[in-house]
């Protein structure tokens, strides 16, 4: 399993969890890079990791959802519906 801090996500739903993210960039019609740069990350590395190639770390996450607008509540449902 993928370790986010606290938050943990299986690899094989990393995937999903990292389109439920993109879909909300999307939405709020952000650039990858004007959301790299609160995350202190480069707009290449914000690419591989909101494609599911690589995990966001525990800070980033929390940065994240923060730039993203998103309740830490709608998170963590998302990801336990995607678990399930």
């Amino acid at each position: 399993m993928l370790s986010m801090g606290v938050i943990h996500i299986s690899e094989k739903n990393y995937s999903s969890f990292s389109r439920l993210l993109k879909e909300r960039r999307a939405k709020l019609g952000l650039k990858q890079s004007e959301v790299a740069e609160p995350l202190g990350i480069t707009t290449s590395s914000y690419c591989n990791k909101e494609n599911g190639i690589t995990p966001f770390n525990h800070r980033e996450l929390i940065d994240l959802i923060e730039v993203l607008n998103i309740p830490l509540s709608v998170i963590l449902e998302k990801i336990r519906d995607i678990e399930r």
